[in-house]
């Protein structure tokens, strides 16, 4: 049941079998992804989730851990993929790499410091998606931004 601060509204895209319920909060806005008869998690630009990245191949970092998703917004409002870079937890100190940007526990609300793997970003299905930490802030963003902007060479694209 909605509260008074709370309003619902369905949408729907037949042609893609995707449908959104949107419940907006005092808080703000989220929404579930429903694909077919699967309840795919909404995320934002930005958002903190547990990733399930198995199977992995090669050299790819594998099992369940939280990711950073990078891809717009807009285009994970309907695609069933999202972007993310994947993180990784950190012991003692540790010096901090241009492509892999360290974000602090206290930052993130993880139990340990992690490192953004920039250079381990890839799209994934939202399926894979098992829960939401929450959103960074726009700094701890801009670390990654710009640890993705160095990995891809698009320093001469991008003003850092």
């Amino acid at each position: 049941m909605d509260s008074p601060a709370q309003s619902t509204r369905a949408e729907s895209s037949p042609d893609r079998g995707v449908s959104f319920r949107t419940a907006r909060g005092a808080s703000g806005q989220s929404r579930i992804c429903l694909f077919g008869q699967r309840r795919l998690a909404f995320v934002v630009r930005g958002s903190l989730v547990w990733v399930s990245l198995d199977p992995a191949r090669g050299a790819e970092v594998p099992k369940t851990r939280p990711c950073v998703v990078v891809s717009r917004s807009e285009a994970n409002d309907i695609s069933s993929t999202v972007t993310v870079v994947p993180l990784s937890s950190v012991q003692g100190r540790v010096a901090e790499r241009l492509v892999q940007p360290l974000l602090t526990a206290r930052e993130t609300q993880l139990p340990r410091d992690s490192r953004a793997l920039c250079d381990q970003v890839r799209t994934i299905d939202k399926r894979r998606v098992r829960a939401s930490i929450g959103v960074l802030r726009s700094e701890l963003l801009s670390k990654i931004d710009r640890g993705l902007i160095l990995h891809l060479e698009l320093e001469d694209y991008v003003k850092l």
